[in-house]
């Protein structure tokens, strides 16, 4: 009886072509995945948000009209729980609300009166360039932190890691209302609130990337220790250090400098 064959591959293609052919379909597997599981997470996301509302004291049509001290007529009440479904049972308000959103019905703005999609389009340049120019600088920030940790020594690192904690655990509110005070007030310099030009940006900006560098920072200085502690970082500087002392000291360009390493690595005395 014949031996099977080890190692075939159906259709008489080799490993790597099977493999080849097998990562088109896992990549689509993968996102689907995804795709799925952002679909799950905005689902449960919309579902939280909508009984939430509805769990909150108060009528939302006399918020609509202008909140409980607007005294509005009960036919105004009315009026508008029937133009916004709020008269209808909840199970028949939650899929009427899945199915505007699932459209891209994100409702109408009680305070402007107007549609909440084109008003979040119209912010979205600018949400983009301050997220934007945030990330550029916490980036910054982060690699100048980490590099002055990774060697000053250990008490640079020790500093360097409290400013990265130090940093990160800066509430938003508080470092904005903190550089408001000393960059509007105080000195006078920058704009209290967003303007049109690259000075309205500068306050925003830092607000968002001086937290984020802390973080951003942490991860830095990590990955470069373990970088540096790598067996190839040790064995390239041995090379280093053995190509400087056969070459001479560094102190006084002789051989026979008594500091001079020998290529053992020991001192020569």
């Amino acid at each position: 009886m014949a031996e099977p064959v080890t190692g075939a591959h159906p259709a008489g293609l080799s490993r790597p072509a099977v493999l080849r052919r097998a990562l088109p379909r896992r990549a689509l597997l993968r996102a689907m995945a995804r795709l799925g599981g952002a679909v799950l997470v905005l689902w449960l996301v919309a579902t939280v948000t909508f009984f939430a509302m509805r769990l909150v004291p108060g009528d939302p049509a006399e918020a609509v009209l202008g909140g409980p001290g607007s005294q509005t007529s009960p036919e105004a009440l009315a009026a508008v729980r029937a133009q916004y479904g709020l008269d209808q049972p909840l199970p028949v308000q939650y899929v009427a609300e899945l199915g505007r959103l699932v459209t891209g019905d994100l409702g109408r703005s009680y305070a402007l009166r107007v549609p909440v999609a084109p008003l979040l389009l119209g912010q979205l340049g600018g949400t983009l360039l301050l997220a934007v120019l945030s990330l550029l600088l916490a980036w910054l920030f982060a690699i100048g932190l980490a590099l002055f940790s990774t060697r000053a020594g250990r008490w640079g690192r020790m500093l360097g890691s409290g400013l990265e904690i130090g940093a990160a655990a800066l509430p938003h509110f508080w470092l904005a209302s903190a550089l408001i005070v000393v960059f509007s007030s105080w000195l006078g310099v920058l704009p209290p609130v967003s303007t049109p030009g690259p000075a309205g940006l500068v306050l925003p900006v830092l607000t968002l990337a001086i937290p984020l560098a802390g973080f951003l920072g942490q991860l830095m200085r990590e990955s470069m220790l373990t970088a540096l502690e790598a067996p190839f970082v040790v064995s390239a500087r041995a090379r280093g250090k053995v190509r400087a002392a056969s070459a001479g000291c560094t102190c006084c360009g002789t051989r026979a400098c008594p500091g001079s390493a020998s290529p053992a690595g020991r001192s020569v005395r």
